[in-house]
């Protein structure tokens, strides 16, 4: 195990090598240790509308013993927010243990999600030729190096 870690330690540059040592169980606080960028409002946002009514969510019996609600269910599982959009409409929106709309919140593997459906997007419109093609044609970062859209999974 030891030598796993200092081989992924060693392939990382010095400052992602501490924060993955230092922030191997990230808290609300971590997104201010991460680089971040500003991404600015829509001069003309259109919001989600809300659905009329509420998903319910089913818990089994032992669930159901257990916590009761699915908003039990969640608080119990640490959970900050919780959004379900189904056919662009709001349709569950709930915040636990002091969080509210407008807190930020770190996004870690979530942002995998929407970047993947951003580029899948852009494929579809043509604005990303293809998968295949480097990263560092469309985002220059020295990070990407020679790697492809596809490889970034």
């Amino acid at each position: 195990m030891k030598a796993a870690l200092t081989l992924l330690l060693l392939c990382c540059n010095g400052c992602l090598a501490a924060r993955i040592v230092y922030y191997n169980t990230p808290t609300l606080s971590a997104a201010s240790s991460f680089d971040s960028r500003p991404v600015h409002a829509s001069h003309s946002p259109v919001p989600l509308l809300r659905s009329a009514g509420e998903i319910k969510f089913r818990l089994t019996n032992a669930e159901r013993a257990r916590y009761d609600t699915f908003d039990a269910f969640l608080a119990a599982q640490q959970t900050r927010a919780f959004l379900v959009i189904h056919d662009d409409r709001v349709v569950y929106e709930r915040y636990f243990h002091g969080v509210s709309q407008t807190t930020q919140l770190p996004g870690f593997s979530m942002s995998k999600t929407f970047a993947a459906a951003l580029v899948g997007r852009a494929v579809s419109q043509g604005l990303l030729a293809s998968l295949d093609q480097p990263v560092v044609r469309d985002i220059p970062e020295k990070y990407f190096d020679k790697s492809s859209m596809k490889s970034l999974d």
